[in-house]
């Protein structure tokens, strides 16, 4: 016969979990969890389950567990718990394996909502290196390649998406960048099409997303001058073919029509058959005048769409990091 022999160990408070389990319910979807280990991740939950039970006649159960209903995303909801209780399941970035946009919008809202401060500082990470705050990051492209975006229909609502989640979390620098992916991939008559993304997002952003679009429609011309300066006869070993060049690329330019995607307009191709266009000197000095016009307009990128500067939101970024990373320590 089994004998309990408790009196001989040192129990370690900190991994010592009840047995105790209940059954979380959102919508038709159930989910059958460990009570201690889900009130030591979240406040939230911690509160909840400190109120006193009601009588059991009153309790609804499921093969005698009680039943608590939660008015939340079943699939967000899922995407959560399974972060809380599978360590593997999302992992922070970069990762090897391909991490679904919808649980990291999932697991952020949830994660924002119920308290948990590590998976909500993780979900941001991850968004992070999908909506950059820092040009070469912009330009690097490399976070996608990570993201399986394929459950939303159109570039437009995986946007939107990002847009709605950020407001609601309080992640406001990666506005910027979302706003500009949106309006750079997508004409503004398709944007405002009724439907549930566009619907979703409040006033404020649909006048950001307007007036945001107008305002790229605008500087793209200014993209445009920095290749057209003149060749410097000072340097410039044969003047008249480079500006040759240049007219040739200004009616290419202009036969593409309203460009807004400013910061897409020439990919590295471009860069490298733009190298056996123009003189080595001529080259050189293009490539530098369309550098600093794109930095500057990466510095004014937030304004457009009326956000605050770059420096501000950047405060925004490590403070919110930092809370959770302090919150997750204690």
């Amino acid at each position: 016969m089994a004998t309990s022999a408790t009196s001989n160990f040192r129990k370690n408070d900190d991994l010592w979990f009840s047995p105790e389990v209940i059954i979380l319910r959102a919508q038709n979807h159930v989910f059958r969890i460990f009570v201690s280990i889900l009130r030591a991740k979240s406040s939230v939950f911690a509160d909840m389950f400190s109120f006193p039970s009601p009588p059991t006649s009153e309790v609804e159960t499921i093969d005698g567990i009680q039943v608590v209903d939660l008015h939340d995303d079943p699939e967000e909801l899922g995407a959560f718990l399974k972060a809380i209780f599978d360590a593997d399941f999302f992992l922070p970035p970069p990762t090897k394996t391909t991490t679904k946009l919808q649980d990291i919008i999932g697991i952020l809202r949830m994660a924002h909502k119920y308290d948990v401060a590590f998976l909500r500082r993780r979900a941001l990470e991850h968004l992070d290196l999908l909506y950059p705050i820092h040009l070469p990051g912009f330009e690097a492209f490399e976070g996608w390649d990570s993201v399986d975006h394929l459950l939303y229909s159109s570039e437009k609502d995986r946007h939107l998406i990002v847009i709605k989640a950020a407001v609601e979390v309080g992640a406001t620098w990666l506005l910027p960048a979302a706003y500009y992916y949106l309006c750079a991939s997508t004409d503004i008559r398709e944007i405002m099409t009724d439907g549930s993304s566009w619907n979703d997002i409040g006033d404020p952003q649909k006048m950001a997303c307007i007036t945001g679009y107008t305002a790229l429609l605008q500087y793209s011309p200014k993209m445009w001058q920095s290749l057209m300066t003149p060749s410097d006869e000072d340097i410039c070993r044969d003047t008249a073919e480079c500006d040759a060049r240049r007219l040739e690329l200004a009616s290419a330019l202009v036969s593409l029509g309203s460009i807004r995607h400013a910061l897409g307009m020439l990919d590295p191709a471009w860069w490298a058959s733009a190298r056996q266009m123009f003189c080595l000197l001529c080259y050189s000095d293009t490539e530098h005048q369309y550098s600093l016009t794109k930095q500057e307009f990466w510095e004014e990128l937030p304004s457009l769409f009326g956000l605050p500067a770059w420096s501000d939101l950047e405060i925004a970024r490590i403070s919110a990091l930092n809370e959770a990373t302090n919150h997750s320590a204690t």
